[in-house]
């Protein structure tokens, strides 16, 4: 998962308010009752317990009402694992999750597993031969499937690598030898002259929930991809606004795109497939 710079206090918030609506089941609509960032700074200082009775209202855009999310007990546990385990194009994987060091971006999501299963339902011919990127890799479990499966070239990236590091050496034995390397890239900001585009398959799990980062991931797809390239999408509908993105593609005319699985294992959870809408010359 990737973003764009900002000052210390105010990713301290964001990244407060991405922790409560990506582990939120359910959003109920409330009244409208603002919180301001120092209530919200305060109420986490305190180290309180949060519980199914925590709740705390948040608005999902400027001038728009609030919202209450609500926080279950029971989602917490997986997240809290130190390693979670799981069988994939018939290998064993054990990912490391650091949320206690890094942050959201070093758990598993749904979405993740999601992209992976789709991946061993289409085989090797998907991907042997191929080069791939995986954007906002958080613990790199989509591109290490991806080598798993053939891809002749795997470059997973984030903005903070740390947890891809650790789970690639980790499961170093998956996946094929030499084929994989781990490198930053936060969108908006890497100068991506230094990647080897286009590339033929591009990953991505979980992206889309920051909506003032839209245009960035979009102009990243757009400098990465050729018109032969396929573009993968695993997203969790948490908010009107994830629909924004897609909206945005067409305005901007940059992608079309299409689902292309629905995942039966967790509502809201889809695979969506894009396209560049124009000619480039790459």
């Amino acid at each position: 998962m990737s973003g764009q710079s900002m000052g210390p206090s105010k990713l301290f918030i964001i990244s407060i308010i991405i922790f409560i609506e990506l582990l939120a089941p359910t959003l109920e609509s409330k009244q409208e009752t603002a919180i301001n960032d120092t209530t919200m700074q305060n109420k986490y200082n305190s180290h309180a317990t949060i519980d199914e009775r925590d709740c705390i209202p948040i608005s999902e855009e400027k001038g728009s009402s609030c919202h209450q999310v609500v926080l279950y007990q029971p989602v917490f546990p997986v997240l809290q694992q130190d390693e979670r385990q799981f069988d994939i194009v018939g290998k064993k994987w054990i990912i490391r999750q650091q949320w206690d060091q890094i942050g959201l971006s070093a758990v598993i999501w749904e979405a993740a597993i999601a992209l992976t299963e789709y991946l061993e339902t289409q085989g090797p011919s998907l991907l042997t031969g191929r080069s791939v990127m995986e954007l906002g890799a958080g613990t790199g479990l989509v591109g290490m499937v991806a080598s798993s499966l053939g891809a002749q070239r795997v470059e997973i990236t984030d903005k903070n690598i740390a947890s891809a590091r650790s789970n690639l050496k980790l499961n170093s034995e998956n996946i094929q030898r030499n084929s994989v390397s781990v490198l930053e890239l936060e969108w908006g900001v890497t100068d991506l002259c230094s990647f080897q585009a286009p590339y033929d398959v591009i990953l991505a799990a979980d992206v889309i929930y920051i909506e003032d980062t839209f245009p960035a991931l979009l102009d990243t797809l757009w400098e990465l991809s050729s018109n032969e390239t396929l573009i993968l999408l695993s997203c969790k509908r948490r908010y009107d606004r994830d629909d924004r993105f897609f909206e945005l593609a067409e305005k901007t005319q940059q992608f079309k795109y299409e689902i292309i699985m629905r995942w039966t294992k967790s509502d809201n959870v889809t695979i969506y497939r894009l396209v560049k809408n124009f000619v480039d010359t790459k």
